[in-house]
């Protein structure tokens, strides 16, 4: 007797389970030109002598002019909260970047199209959700910290002041106050942003844009789509090889013997069921 394909995605979520990490096949690649731009940004604001500059010191004026510009947005000066605009003008770079004068003036912007993107990407659906403002995210998809290890260029994001501690869906699907900043390395242990205090500053200091550590509390990171599903072992395929339907048996053996297995039509439509098994857990 064959098993269905549902019983097949059951028997491998339980398999993951058994594993540790539900997701941890899902492997992130970061977008290395977003970090080199931020990085780059961040140059801009320390001097020749080797000191910060701050968001109140007159050299930040030129420096927060060309961020707004960016973030498509003009002549917003110090009033405004900055940290999504200095992410939005790092992100706007490269093919894989979002859209250039994309109006992201807020972090809610791109997480909760991350969190849309995510529920399409479950279901094997275009990855093309849209902001608040419009603002179309093409494969931007948000995750959960243990679901995979975060690159270069990832985001993290935290919810903060009254926010604090807010859970992954809450940032998904509502307006709340959050900060998010880029990865500089992989496992994110270094990040930069804007409108922030670096380490070893007062509770006072005034902002810069600059790198620190990331600090503790990300409950979402925000990233370039992954790999469809990466592949489970071949062993584990194996395992079940004369129940697979048809088409999955012939793509596990053609992987065996050493050959490109290829993704049959079917074949991604069990690896979407597995992802929403998954996400349901």
């Amino acid at each position: 007797m064959k098993l269905t394909r549902k019983q097949l995605g059951r028997i491998i979520c339980e398999e993951l389970s058994s594993h540790g990490t539900l997701l941890e096949f899902v492997d992130s690649e970061g977008t290395p030109e977003i970090a080199g731009r931020i990085r780059d940004m961040a140059r801009q604001w320390k001097r020749d002598d080797g000191t910060q500059i701050r968001q109140k010191d007159p050299e930040a004026e030129a420096l927060l002019r060309d961020i707004w510009d960016s973030a498509g947005w003009e002549d917003q000066g110090y009033s405004q909260p900055w940290s999504a605009a200095t992410i939005s003008t790092a992100a706007s770079v490269g093919p894989t970047g979002w859209p250039t004068g994309a109006t992201v003036v807020a972090h809610n912007e791109y997480q909760t199209a991350g969190y849309a993107n995510r529920e399409n990407w479950f279901k094997g659906l275009p990855l093309n959700a849209k902001s608040s403002r419009g603002n179309t995210f093409d494969g931007w998809i948000a995750f959960r910290p243990e679901e995979f290890d975060p690159k270069e260029g990832d985001i993290p994001c935290a919810g903060r002041d009254g926010a604090a501690g807010s859970s992954f869906e809450k940032l998904g699907t509502s307006r709340l106050p959050t900060h998010c900043d880029v990865c500089l390395d992989d496992g994110c242990n270094q990040v930069a942003g804007g409108n922030i205090r670096l380490d070893g500053d007062d509770d006072d200091a005034d902002t810069t844009l600059g790198i620190r550590n990331r600090k503790s509390g990300t409950v979402m990171y925000i990233t370039r789509e992954p790999e469809p599903f990466a592949d489970l072992p071949i062993d584990w395929k194996l395992e079940f090889l004369d129940e697979l339907p048809s088409d999955i048996k012939a793509s596990v053996e053609a992987e065996a013997d050493g050959q490109d297995p290829g993704i049959s039509e079917s074949a991604q439509l069990l690896r979407n069921f597995i992802r929403c098994e998954i996400a349901r857990k």
